[in-house]
């Protein structure tokens, strides 16, 4: 056999093969012989038919193994080029495929993506938000925790929670008083005591099931009250003793700033993440398959549409005026090469460090699945499939090797946030 192999952009190549008039004989003999161990003719028993036979009844399935052993020699030659297949190649006959004759076909394919250049990040620096913890939210968080507030008027404030008295004349519900929190409610925010507001239902957001039912839409309120975090300064240590397992207020806050430091290490971490990703994904160059990239165009466009347009609510009629969304969906395209440049480089990046990821570190990764499944550990550990088993795999270590990078690399803080801005859209969800 020759081989000439062409190489296209986008990891796409194709083999040319020309199989001689003896090799292409040899295959149809070979595959005489594996066809006559199963084959039937009447007047001779099963596997008895000789080959010539055979040959003259032509049976479609001749011409299947004929092709399947010239393919064969195609993908040895493939492998020795020690570039890995990524999906199945397409066969391209370019002659008639017969007896005596020199055949000629061509196999079209994608090799698996790759890194065509090296990134020396020891002399980049990435910039990112970091979010800071400021005390008085650190305090008032505590308070409300414990239900310690004190009662004031005036205008409402993030984190306040708002006793109000519902106006609808039909309204079935047990007590026209309720009390609402500003932090799932935003549009309260910067409303005064002893203003009535009308909230339509699709406005009401976690508190739908409260009152779809018990009055008509839209939902009549006036603001009564407000329930404010106690000035921390005024507590006591008895007062903290009564209400947590802690003796004084030093140590409950001490305990407490552990769990806000966790929260705000998660967040830094991420934005340290979404940077690296960001600027290695435009110094790199890869080679990837369309294919791969189309499943990425798809993903990104589908959690797209998922985050900003199905969880935000907003109406298809008014995407078209909708700028920033339009950015956002113009960019996949461009992304997606990013993104998947990125996670190539990081695999290799982990192969090159010898990170790995042992079957216990695996563990909180299964967890992690199976909570968001909704199912105990066990079911979904005894049910996953192996595809799914090696794609959390990978999952962890890319995170394994992020984390590794994310010690190593050099970050510089651009701006900071409070921890209280970072976290209000989670409040809000």
């Amino acid at each position: 056999m020759t081989f000439h192999l062409k190489t296209y952009p986008d990891a796409l190549r194709q083999l040319f093969v020309s199989s001689s008039v003896e090799e292409t004989n040899t295959a149809f003999d070979q595959a005489l012989v594996t066809l006559q161990k199963s084959y039937t003719m009447a007047g001779y028993r099963k596997g008895k038919v000789p080959t010539d036979i055979i040959a003259k009844a032509n049976p479609p399935e001749l011409m299947n193994i004929v092709s399947d052993l010239l393919m064969k020699g195609a993908y040895d030659y493939i492998d020795a080029q020690n570039t890995p297949l990524y999906g199945q190649p397409r066969f391209n006959p370019m002659s008639g495929l017969s007896k005596d004759k020199e055949f000629l076909f061509s196999l079209v394919y994608e090799i698996y993506p790759s890194i065509t250049n090296k990134v020396d990040l020891s002399k980049e620096k990435f910039d990112y938000i970091a979010c800071e913890i400021e005390d008085k939210f650190v305090e008032d968080t505590m308070c409300r925790q414990l239900q310690l507030f004190q009662t004031v008027t005036g205008t409402i404030q993030d984190f306040d929670l708002v006793n109000i008295e519902i106006l609808n004349s039909n309204y079935n519900g047990d007590t026209k008083t309720s009390s609402l929190d500003s932090a799932k409610l935003e549009l309260l925010v910067g409303k005064k005591t002893d203003e009535t507001i009308s909230i339509a239902f699709d406005d009401l957001s976690g508190y739908l099931p409260e009152f779809i039912g018990k009055v008509s839409n839209p939902l009549e309120i006036k603001l009564v009250d407000i329930l404010r975090a106690k000035d921390w300064a005024t507590l006591t240590d008895k007062d903290i003793e009564e209400k947590t397992p802690f003796k004084t207020k030093n140590e409950y806050k001490e305990q407490s700033l552990k769990q806000f430091e966790n929260a705000m290490n998660s967040y830094n971490d991420s934005k340290k993440a979404e940077a690296l990703s960001e600027k290695i994904g435009t110094l790199l160059k890869a080679e990837i398959p369309k294919s791969l990239w189309l499943n990425n165009v798809r993903d990104l466009a589908l959690k797209t549409a998922e985050k900003d347009v199905i969880r935000e609510e907003k109406s298809l009629d008014s995407l078209k005026d909708n700028k920033d969304l339009s950015k956002k969906f113009q960019n996949i395209p461009t992304d997606a090469i990013g993104g998947l440049a990125f996670i190539i480089w990081l695999e290799e990046f982990a192969q090159k460090e010898n990170i790995t990821v042992e079957e216990q570190e695996l563990e909180y990764h299964y967890y992690r699945y199976a909570q968001s499944n909704r199912l105990p550990m066990s079911d979904y550990k005894k049910h996953i499939s192996a595809e799914n088993r090696e794609s959390i795999k990978g999952d962890a270590l890319r995170e394994k090797a992020m984390g590794h990078l994310l010690t190593t690399l050099n970050f510089n803080i651009s701006s900071t946030i409070p921890l209280s801005e970072a976290l209000k859209s989670f409040n809000r969800q």
